[in-house]
């Protein structure tokens, strides 16, 4: 279940990404990742987005891609 504001970080993201002419899942994704504390494990964020794996391996790459996420131990 995802907490108030990571919807409202969710939302505000996808809406941005669609300004752009980005997939809604890349926003989703970004937004999750915004919001949380705590480093996400791809299948957290597969669970916690109802939005499958192909999707959340694809925005992940395309996120890495233009610098805005970065995994776990890996240097800018």
């Amino acid at each position: 279940m995802l907490t108030e504001f990571e919807r409202e970080c969710i939302e505000f993201f996808v809406q941005v990404v669609r300004v752009i002419g980005v997939q809604k899942s890349i926003g989703q994704i970004y937004g999750l990742i915004f919001a949380s504390k705590v480093p996400l494990a791809f299948t957290d964020i597969v669970n916690r987005l109802k939005i499958s794996k192909g999707s959340v391996s694809q925005g992940l790459q395309f996120l890495r891609s233009i610098g805005a996420v970065k995994a776990v131990g890996e240097k800018l």
